[in-house]
């Protein structure tokens, strides 16, 4: 992560510390889920984890899901944050690169919190009924 990234990415972490309205929330959730779908192959390698971290924060603001610390959400909603923001430390109109960025803030976070994910994985496993078919 280099100085302009660290530096946009810390402002994303004071937004996701003051973000608390879970309908707020949600609309970032569906911003990014939106944005993911457009660019699905630049993210292919990134996709399964996203898709389960924004499927994590949606548990959490139902409160479903408990077993994970404010701060590891605070976290997953500033990488949300930094992805959906097109004018982040390298600006998504920039074809080319503009993307690169995010791609790197998402590959970090998602890295640092695999196991978290992990738990996560396991804690839908076992929510979902076993068919007998």
């Amino acid at each position: 992560m280099n100085k302009r990234e660290k530096k946009s990415f810390n402002k994303a972490i004071k937004k996701a510390e003051k973000l608390t309205n879970p309908k707020q929330i949600n609309q970032l959730l569906e911003q990014a889920e939106a944005k993911a779908k457009r660019h699905a192959k630049r993210i292919e390698k990134l996709w399964d984890d996203l898709v389960t971290m924004i499927s994590l924060v949606k548990a959490w603001v139902r409160r479903e899901y408990k077993g994970i610390p404010l701060k590891t959400i605070i976290l997953m909603l500033a990488a949300i944050i930094y992805f959906v923001n097109p004018f982040d430390a390298i600006p998504d109109f920039l074809v080319a690169v503009g993307f690169i960025d995010d791609a790197t803030i998402l590959g970090f976070v998602l890295a640092s919190l695999r196991n978290d994910l992990q738990l996560f994985r396991d804690w839908q496993k076992l929510k979902k009924p076993i068919s007998s078919t």
